[in-house]
């Protein structure tokens, strides 16, 4: 290797020193500087994701909360009976023309019978009940009918 060098003119050597330095600094970029800088991005990417879902937690945490405070504060219904608050929810809910009987059944009970009513919109109803209200199902009756997603529907309500 040394007698290569020797019969080398001066500028030929020295292009090649300047190429063998070249070369090994672009071997150490590929090896060791990349490797790093890639790594330390896809860390940044990660952190700053992370830090989005810490947020959304946040902010569900409050929701979640918020949500708690007002169960507890819909259970007391105060002076409204419960056949008076299913039938006005039921009303609000566009399900007036579907209702069709609200009995009560005892203190803490109500019979209701939806005809043809959207399924969804008596979904939504019963979902505000239970989270509002602290009404909960107890038993219910769901007859298909031939339009798309309306339904006969016989229920039993109960009350906190």
């Amino acid at each position: 290797m040394k007698e290569i060098l020797e019969n080398l003119s001066s500028s030929e050597r020295r292009t090649l020193i300047i190429g063998a330095v070249v070369l090994s600094v672009l071997i150490l970029y590929l090896i060791v500087w990349q490797p790093v800088f890639n790594s330390t991005e896809k860390l940044r990417q990660q952190l700053v994701s992370e830090q989005d879902t810490l947020s959304w937690m946040g902010v569900a945490a409050q929701e979640i909360k918020a949500l708690q405070g007002d169960h507890s504060a819909v259970v007391n219904r105060g002076d409204s009976s419960l056949l008076s608050i299913v039938d006005q929810t039921a009303r609000s809910s566009n399900l007036a023309s579907a209702l069709k009987r609200v009995e009560p059944k005892g203190q803490n009970e109500v019979r209701v019978r939806l005809e043809q009513a959207s399924f969804n919109d008596v979904a939504r109803w019963l979902l505000q009940l239970q989270n509002k209200q602290g009404i909960s199902v107890s038993t219910i009756t769901v007859d298909r009918q031939d339009a798309s997603g309306i339904a006969n529907i016989n229920l039993m309500l109960q009350g906190s």
